[in-house]
């Protein structure tokens, strides 16, 4: 696919529709069966580790939305506007600071595996997620409802810890590209609603998120460690769990073990060790 055509089609769905309300919270269970569904249709190309995606997403993401960010500088006009227009006009630095970030993002992640989406289109398997997420609940982004989400799917399909990381920079692309294709809209209708909004304040809400809490408990594998007989790993801090599970991620990179399998050759051999008897208990725990 072009990398233009993405936000063709996003412009060409842009029609007038409110913001979603946050007073009832997402459908958890909605959410769910949709993310078990894309599980079950994205085809994943274990052949296809790296490609230029991002750049040329990222290339056609900054053609479609700088124009319309020009358009909301400055005060706004005399005559009444929408709230997708005060949204957009008021939110500027925000998405300025997104837009950077985004590509920065990216930079730092490699090797993300592929799928083949439903549509024929190749990309990332987390893009496809963060797309499918935001799809399904309308842009307006929660975390309960990603943390359902992400759970779901991966009952079916494991993601790798670098997937999950990845999760930030992919949620703000989709969104952005969201942004661009709506605001259009309003840039020609200032008092026309046509959902950016929310997606404006979907955007402000993921960076306010403490995401290392969040993407933890989605790392399969780290409940596989904290099954550790001598207690340690439980009892470290953040980093240095971190640091056990990027040993185990590159292990796995490099062999034909998954992570949780890795997980769980690494949790055989402490158990092992545990139940050997040696001349001095204090070795025990370090065994």
């Amino acid at each position: 696919m072009p990398p233009d055509t993405h936000i063709e089609m996003l412009n060409a769905e842009a029609e007038r529709q409110p913001e979603p309300s946050k007073e009832t919270g997402p459908n958890l269970e909605a959410l769910s069966l949709a993310a078990a569904d894309l599980g079950r249709r994205l085809v994943w190309l274990p052949g296809t580790h790296s490609s230029r995606f991002f750049s040329e997403r990222y290339r056609a993401l900054s053609r479609a939305i700088r124009p319309v960010l020009r358009h909301f500088h400055g005060p706004p006009p005399k005559n009444s506007v929408g709230d997708d227009f005060r949204w957009l006009n008021d939110n500027l630095r925000l998405l300025h600071g997104d837009l950077r970030s985004t590509k920065e993002g990216f930079k730092r992640v490699r090797k993300l595996p592929h799928v083949r989406t439903p549509d024929g289109a190749v990309a990332p398997r987390v893009v496809a997620l963060a797309a499918g997420f935001l799809a399904t609940c309308g842009y307006d982004f929660s975390e309960s409802a990603l943390v359902a989400y992400v759970q779901a799917f991966q009952q079916s399909t494991v993601l790798r810890m670098i997937e999950l990381w990845a999760l930030v920079p992919a949620l703000k692309l989709v969104l952005l590209e969201e942004i661009a294709a709506r605001g259009s809209k309003v840039a020609q209708d200032s008092e026309g609603s046509y959902g950016a909004g929310v997606c404006v304040r979907s955007l402000r809400d993921i960076g306010h998120i403490s995401w290392k809490s969040v993407v933890e408990p989605m790392v399969l594998f780290d409940r596989v460690l904290r099954q550790d007989p001598a207690g340690a790993y439980a009892r470290m801090d953040f980093e240095s769990r971190d640091l056990y599970r990027t040993e185990v991620s590159n292990f796995a990179e490099y062999s034909d073990l998954s992570e949780t399998e890795v997980a769980a050759a690494a949790l055989a051999l402490a158990r092992s060790a545990h139940q050997e008897t040696h001349s001095s208990p204090r070795l025990t725990a370090p065994r």
